[in-house]
C-alpha cells in the first residue's frame, strides 16, 4: 500500500507479511480480536547505551556488582508488578541476551521475536542480572487482557 493524499506517491510504502495477516485474521475469527503475548516489561528503545563505558560503570554500581555487563542486549527499564516477567524473576536493569536461543543484540531483535508471540507461549530467556547469567522461563499473558 502506498500512502497518498493527492493521488500521487512520495515513496512511502507499507507492507505486512502474509503470514502475519493470516495469524491476525485467524485470531479475529476465533477470538473476535487480534491477540498478542505480553511479557510485562518496558525495554530501553536504544540498546547502544550498553556500549558506553560510563553507562556500563553506572549500571554496575546501581545493581551492586563488579561483573561487567554485556555490550549487547536488551536493557529492561521496568518490570510490571504481577506480570509474567515479574513472576519469572526478571528485574529492572536486567539485560535480555536471548529469547528461545535467538540472540537479542538490540531492541529491534526483541521486537521482531515478540511480534509473533501469543498468550500462553513460553519463552526461554537468557539474561544478565546483577552480574550473574540466568535462564528464566516466562509464560506470556494476553496483552489485550492487561
Amino acid at each position: 500500500m502506498i500512502a497518498t493524499t493527492d493521488q500521487g506517491s512520495i515513496g512511502i510504502g507499507f507492507a505486512i507479511p502474509a503470514n502475519r495477516v493470516r495469524a491476525v485474521v485467524d485470531d479475529i475469527i476465533k477470538f473476535g480480536r487480534a491477540r498478542y503475548g505480553r511479557v510485562g516489561v518496558s525495554v530501553r528503545r536504544d540498546s547502544s547505551i550498553l556500549t558506553i563505558p560510563r553507562a556500563r560503570q553506572q549500571l554496575m554500581e546501581i545493581v551492586g556488582t563488579t561483573s561487567e555487563p554485556p555490550e549487547e542486549g536488551v536493557l529492561v527499564q521496568q518490570v510490571f508488578e504481577d506480570g509474567p516477567a515479574a513472576r519469572a524473576g526478571l528485574k529492572a536493569l536486567d539485560i535480555i541476551l536471548s529469547i528461545d536461543g535467538k540472540a537479542t543484540k538490540e531492541t529491534r531483535d526483541y521486537q521482531v521475536i515478540m511480534a509473533n508471540k501469543k498468550p500462553g507461549d513460553q519463552l526461554k530467556l537468557k539474561v544478565w542480572s546483577a552480574g550473574q547469567s540466568k535462564e528464566l522461563t516466562v509464560t506470556l499473558d494476553d496483552a489485550g487482557g492487561a
